[in-house]
């Protein structure tokens, strides 16, 4: 999928950096607008990032920061601004997911007082088909009951491959993730999309595959 005038798409490159702690540091993901190739979010991956506090610095220099509601299993995820107002809540919902370990919910985005502004969603119906847990394609984002974004894959930006070496390794370039809007206005601000990217990743364990 290409970004285009109609649909906003937010591209998720991760890289590395020197000069970081090697004990923690777990790479830095770099979230751009995907149509102006703008850096609008980019956060230091500092050990797991469901326990952790982050900071996610955003396309004008400010930090934002994610954090977990509790020390000891966290249900909850919160994003403050930089001027440390809560703006949005991630909630893992895991009291029903005991209940129901096929639910289709993934997290629930919630506002400052706690009322719902979407949901992640697997959008599979079989229970089979979703047994192994969804993938990072798996996901879509829903404002009740409208889709308003989904989850994609998206093939490298490489410059032209010169020789045979360079076109085996285009041919074994990783694709980046992705968020898809359904308009041509992203439906969550770069900080947020980024911190449901880091969240999604580690709770479905698919955090290796990028």
């Amino acid at each position: 999928m290409n970004a285009s005038a109609e649909h906003a798409l937010y591209r998720l490159r991760r890289t590395r950096r020197d000069g970081l702690p090697p004990k923690h540091y777990r790479g830095t993901w770099v979230l751009s607008d995907d149509l102006t190739k703008q850096v609008l979010a980019t956060c230091e991956l500092m050990g797991v990032v469901t326990f952790r506090e982050h900071e996610i610095v955003d396309g004008g220099g400010q930090v934002w920061r994610l954090a977990a509601n509790r020390a000891i299993m966290p249900s909850r995820w919160l994003l403050t601004d930089p001027s440390q107002r809560l703006v949005l809540q991630f909630d893992h919902q895991i009291l029903r997911k005991l209940i129901n370990p096929w639910r289709r919910t993934g997290l629930v985005l919630l506002d400052a007082s706690g009322g719902e502004l979407f949901r992640l969603v697997d959008p599979r119906t079989g229970v089979l088909d979703r047994i192994f847990g969804p993938g990072i394609d798996d996901w879509i984002i829903v404002e009740r009951d409208r889709t308003a974004a989904k989850f994609v894959r998206l093939p490298k930006e490489q410059e032209k491959p010169k020789g045979l070496l360079g076109h085996l390794s285009k041919l074994l370039a990783r694709s980046d993730q992705g968020i898809a809007s359904t308009g041509p206005t992203h439906v969550l601000p770069a900080p947020a999309a980024l911190a449901l990217l880091m969240l999604v990743n580690e709770l479905t364990d698919s955090s290796a595959a990028g």
